[in-house]
């Protein structure tokens, strides 16, 4: 669906990905990353702090503003 889309689009020259942090996400982030990597596509990989993003938003609404931090 995200080549499609980068494909309908040429105009999207950076992607924000956006995985759950665990053993999975991340090997779906970096292996995402390789393939936009070879296509010339700018990306960024964010790792939420907690499980995943819904658990970073539900507890920065409690005062932990840390929401997430970049690896690449």
């Amino acid at each position: 669906m995200l080549f499609q889309c980068l494909k309908d689009n040429p105009n999207i020259k950076n992607v924000f990905l956006c995985f759950d942090n665990d053993e999975a996400g991340q090997t779906a982030n970096k292996r995402i990353a390789d393939k936009l990597n070879k296509l010339n596509i700018q990306n960024e990989i964010l790792i939420p702090t907690h499980k995943d993003w819904n658990e970073d938003l539900t507890l920065s609404e409690k005062g932990d503003e840390r929401i997430c931090h970049q690896v690449l």
